[in-house]
């Protein structure tokens, strides 16, 4: 295998991977005349670990798995935010409309109504306002419900490779998380080229 060459903008940031000095250095010994290098220019360096939960999620096979990676996302974000419990902490992220405007909602909401048969009619207010507390609580609710083994307060647990997990609410919410996380990773991206790329990858 050989070394490959990373150049971002400044040639100067240049890095090696792959190979560490001391193998680069036998590798060197071994043959000078065909030591070669890729060249790979890094227009942005996404999130290997937010992209990690997602692509999981799309590979699981099951709602169970595919809901808490989706969440994992929401989770990674809301825990920067500082102190606090973390229904809370859900509620204050969705809560913004500088991260969640109102037509991410709509289109979450509008995708997941396609995979699962859930109204949403209790999920908007009064001249069409988003209940966000009451999304964010009820993600909330379904995480718990995913995560812990027993009754816990008062809610029953969705058990794994049962017909818990096989309905159609569960499909619902799997994919209006999924919308919102997908929304997350793309708004991270600092420039539309990369965004647009990275949206082309993401629609699956």
């Amino acid at each position: 295998m050989f070394p490959y060459k990373v150049e971002k903008s400044n040639p100067m940031t240049s890095f090696f991977t792959d190979l560490n000095c001391k193998q680069l250095l036998e590798f060197m010994r071994y043959d000078k005349r065909n030591l070669s290098f890729e060249i790979v220019k890094a227009q942005n360096l996404y999130d290997p670990g937010r992209l990690g939960y997602f692509f999981s999620a799309l590979n699981g096979d099951r709602p169970y798995s595919q809901f808490l990676d989706f969440y994992r996302l929401l989770e990674a974000e809301f825990r920067e935010s500082g102190i606090g419990e973390d229904s809370s902490k859900l509620i204050n992220l969705l809560n913004s409309k500088n991260r969640f405007p109102d037509n991410v909602v709509k289109h979450s909401f509008s995708e997941a109504s396609k995979a699962g048969q859930t109204s949403i009619v209790g999920f908007k207010g009064n001249a069409g306002k988003w209940k966000r507390e009451l999304i964010s609580n009820t993600i909330y609710q379904i995480r718990r419900r995913l995560a812990h083994s027993k009754l816990y307060k008062d809610e029953p647990p969705i058990k794994p490779l049962t017909d818990d997990e096989r309905n159609a609410e569960l499909d619902f919410w799997v994919v209006l998380v999924r919308e919102l996380a997908r929304h997350l990773i793309l708004s991270s991206i600092e420039t539309s080229e990369s965004r647009d790329n990275l949206r082309d990858i993401l629609n699956f």
